[in-house]
């Protein structure tokens, strides 16, 4: 979790109480404050190398140290998978048929909407994404030679127990 620190008209910012407060209802038990003034910043690198802020840091000064957060990306999606099983079937044909000729939410997967980038109605172009990849499964997830990461900037630690 990440509190910008505090800017006029849009930050608050936080005391070390309601830190606490927000990690309690996040349901963490045990929490670290790196220091949370303006070094704060929230960064994602993508799995191609691009960068960019996730937060607004009040200043922008150099940090001596940071938390890396790596994580694999997530296997890609299999087209005509509607239900996210990992397996298109009778399944997914039935979400499309039960919604069929309705106007749904554009790209309302839920529903069946995933021929292109959805169209916000359920109808042959739909069904037609499930029949062309028939029991076809979700391939492995193979590793990307440079992992997707989300790093914390920031100084200073203070330790925050939270006991509900």
């Amino acid at each position: 979790m990440t509190i910008d620190g505090r800017q006029a008209g849009y930050s608050l910012g936080a005391t070390a109480y309601e830190e606490s407060e927000w990690l309690q209802r996040f349901g963490a038990y045990n929490g670290i404050n790196l220091d949370g003034g303006g070094s704060t910043h929230l960064w994602m690198s993508e799995t191609g190398g691009s960068t960019y802020a996730l937060n607004r840091p009040s200043e922008n000064r150099a940090v001596g140290n940071h938390l890396g957060i790596y994580a694999l990306p997530l296997p890609p999606q299999l087209e005509g998978d509607v239900n996210s099983d990992g397996f298109v079937g009778i399944e997914d044909m039935n979400v499309i048929l039960g919604n069929w000729n309705q106007n749904v939410p554009v790209g309302s997967r839920i529903h069946g909407d995933i021929a292109g980038v959805g169209d916000g109605f359920i109808g042959i172009s739909d069904l037609n994404v499930v029949l062309g990849n028939w029991n076809a499964a979700t391939p492995p997830a193979t590793p990307a030679p440079e992992p997707t990461a989300l790093t914390l900037c920031a100084l200073g630690i203070m330790l925050i127990t939270v006991r509900s």
